[in-house]
């Protein structure tokens, strides 16, 4: 069998016949630098293996290398590695950790909004009643229905504000995380954000993504800043002007 630095040694010598440095192939590919010094160093054991095949098959394409033949030798060297906590399965506790702390936020978030909303309510009619003339706050509740009176009139015809259908996503990177986002069939960013990392994407829909560690990033939907969205594996994640989703879930509404 193949040893991994002898696989490894492959994309190295392949990318230096086309005269290809590092930073160019990762302008092209869209994949972090970490990822293709990984797969030239024959180290496969840091990602997930389903992760790792993607990444090797895209590789061997943009190199002109065999790609059936590269994933097959991959996965042949790959079978002897133990895969990572890091892949496409979500364990059940890791489920269950995702649906309560969606809920739990879910549940406050609903509580604050009831209570603001009723303290509002009452200071805004407090100041509508304090300015209405006497003859006004004395009539009838139909009176008032009948003639509204020109600043009822006013606020009725004016038309609410249009939310903008377009939506500014950045992500911040609080620890080590490999993070995906597509927009539509296209994927525009996928790769691991260190410590530190900023990323930032724009579009006139909706943006999708999924992530390894989703506690370690922060999401901000046009300059609203929603923090750690969840915990762990996270796919299915939905972003746009209205707010950000997992599934059919609502993480936050903007």
């Amino acid at each position: 069998m193949m040893k991994p630095k002898d696989f490894g040694k492959i994309f190295t010598e392949a990318r230096k016949k086309r005269s290809l440095s590092v930073e160019e192939v990762c302008r092209s590919s869209r994949m972090h630098s970490d990822v293709i010094a990984d797969i030239e160093s024959g180290v496969f054991d840091r990602l997930g293996k389903l992760y790792m095949k993607g990444f090797v098959k895209k590789y061997s394409s943009l190199l002109g290398l065999n790609t059936e033949d590269m994933v097959k030798k991959y996965e042949s060297i790959s079978s002897g590695i133990r895969d990572r906590e890091f892949s496409l399965d979500i364990e059940k506790k890791e489920k269950n950790d995702v649906v309560t702390s969606v809920s739990s936020e879910k549940k406050a978030r609903v509580v604050f909004v009831v209570v603001l909303s009723a303290v509002a309510a009452f200071v805004i009619l407090g100041m509508i009643s304090s300015k209405m003339p006497p003859g006004v706050r004395q009539g009838s509740e139909a009176d008032l229905v009948k003639n509204p009176g020109p600043a009822a009139s006013a606020k009725n015809n004016t038309a609410p504000p249009k939310r903008s259908a377009g939506v500014t996503l950045t992500v911040k990177a609080r620890g080590k995380a490999w993070l995906q986002i597509s927009e539509g069939d296209k994927t525009i960013f996928a790769g691991i954000l260190e410590n530190g990392d900023s990323k930032t994407w724009k579009s006139d829909g909706t943006l999708t993504g999924w992530t390894g560690k989703a506690e370690m990033l922060d999401f901000i939907v046009n300059k609203r800043n929603v923090g750690a969205i969840a915990k762990g594996v996270v796919k299915n994640i939905m972003i746009s002007s209205a707010g950000i989703k997992i599934g059919d879930e609502w993480i936050t509404r903007l």
